[in-house]
């Protein structure tokens, strides 16, 4: 139990922002089916053995008793090849690691907040400063989203003191 009100406050918008994620309505893996042509069961088994693997990111929704895919890591193809070195990238982040964020939540909390160091101003593809989620930015930039992981993972917070 949360053991003041900071929190508890930040609990609840916790659960408030996975519940809006959860409206996004992302894909089940049987939903995913068609894309990796293949029968429900069939897909279900990739996803499964995917997700164990590292190689393409889930999180657990309670109300439909199973894991969810968010979209940003497809392609028309599949998985976009660079989900892995992502998901290796945002493991070694403290408190992302697969075994301390088995709902997946910690990492959906990372790729769809939004960041100024993934703006199109500091990724030189124009002048708006607007901070940008990197859910939004993997499809046209994965290389600068698994940077600001891998940098996020080795930077010392108390250099900023």
């Amino acid at each position: 139990m949360p053991s003041n009100s900071a929190e508890l406050a930040a609990r609840r918008a916790a659960v408030e922002l996975r519940d809006d994620l959860l409206k996004a309505g992302w894909p089940s893996a049987a939903a995913l089916a068609p894309l990796f042509n293949r029968s429900v069961e069939d897909a279900q088994n990739l996803l499964t053995d995917l997700r164990a693997s590292g190689k393409v990111f889930a999180v657990w929704s309670q109300p439909d008793e199973t894991f969810l895919f968010p979209p940003f890591q497809f392609n028309d193809s599949g998985v976009r090849p660079e989900v892995e070195s992502l998901l290796t990238a945002l493991g070694a982040i403290p408190g992302l690691a697969p075994a301390l964020d088995r709902g997946g939540w910690a990492c959906a909390f990372w790729l769809y907040g939004c960041t100024e160091r993934l703006s199109d101003a500091a990724l030189g593809l124009g002048a708006s400063l607007e901070a940008r989620a990197a859910s939004d930015v993997f499809a046209i930039r994965p290389d600068a989203v698994i940077d600001i992981a891998r940098r996020e993972a080795t930077d010392d917070p108390n250099q900023a003191w």
